[in-house]
């Protein structure tokens, strides 16, 4: 920004709103208006400088991350309301969940079977989370989340696993060993339930997944079977996301030779040293990652 235009770094001095700086609240003001948000900065004269939640999707879609944020006053009073302190009748920390909802890294909301979550109260508008992925008795801890008009999003990392029937037993100990890494897997034993539509929730769970696993064995990768579709099914995916995006990562079981489709995409041998640290290293999710030292 050029170095004479003001820019927004008030002085917080307002030690009522002290404790909601950055939190999600609900405000009530003496005008009876209800704004859902947060306070963003605090001023000496006494102004609250409020972020409601629609200005901060427009923010956030026009600036990106918000850490980045640092605007000329006159740019930033666009997205803010200047609110008089005295005005502010009631302040509501959002502290009730009506819903919970597990986010992948791309923003699609999914379900899991047998997922585990611990919540304790956090800061106000937040809550200390844990949670575990299915079969796995490792905890894993997501820090504070910020309640957002009554609903609590859980990032996840959603792994799908393609493989051929025959490879069952070593792609089992494979989905056990990276679940070890907070990362959830889509294992068809463990997702279909009897009476499903299997191919409509195998192709549901590629296309919502944030990574895709082909598992391949010199014994079935030149055997028919649906594992192919499944290899169509991700090669189309994988050109819908920017290029470059990390999607698709082959996994070579043995010695073989990985069809001419995924020549590009780096393999996997899960037969060499610390095979499945590197793996960890490039699906994980940072928590996990920060907390296994990768």
């Amino acid at each position: 920004m050029p170095g004479n235009e003001e820019v927004l770094e008030p002085h917080v001095d307002n030690k009522k709103l002290d404790p909601y700086l950055f939190k999600p609240v609900t405000l009530i003001l003496s005008d009876g208006r209800r704004l859902v948000g947060t306070i963003q900065a605090l001023t000496t004269e006494g102004k609250a400088l409020f972020l409601s939640n629609s200005m901060g999707e427009k923010l956030k879609n026009e600036l990106g991350d918000m850490h980045q944020w640092k605007l000329p006053l006159a740019k930033a009073l666009q997205y803010v309301e200047v609110l008089d302190g005295a005005a502010i009748r009631e302040i509501r920390a959002e502290n009730t969940i009506h819903s919970i909802h597990t986010v992948t890294e791309s923003g699609k909301k999914v379900g899991i079977a047998g997922f585990e979550i611990e919540l304790r109260l956090g800061s106000p508008g937040h809550l200390k989370v844990r949670y575990r992925v299915p079969e796995n008795q490792k905890w894993f801890d997501l820090g504070e989340l910020p309640i957002r008009e009554g609903t609590l999003n859980l990032p996840v990392t959603l792994v799908f696993v393609s493989y051929a029937k025959e490879d069952r037993d070593a792609v089992l100990a494979l989905t056990r060993a990276i679940n070890d890494y907070g990362v959830v897997t889509w294992f068809d034993e463990r997702m279909l339930l009897p009476g499903d539509d299997w191919q409509r929730k195998i192709e549901a769970a590629i296309e919502e997944a944030d990574y895709c696993l082909l598992c391949l064995s010199a014994a079935t990768i030149q055997k028919a079977g649906y594992k192919n579709k499944e290899l169509m099914l991700a090669l189309e995916q994988q050109s819908l996301r920017p290029p470059g995006k990390r999607f698709i990562i082959p996994i070579l079981l043995d010695e073989c030779h990985p069809p001419r489709e995924l020549s590009k995409f780096q393999w996997l041998r899960a037969y060499q040293t610390d095979w499945i640290r590197l793996l960890a290293r490039a699906i994980a999710p940072p928590h996990a990652r920060r907390g296994a030292g990768l």
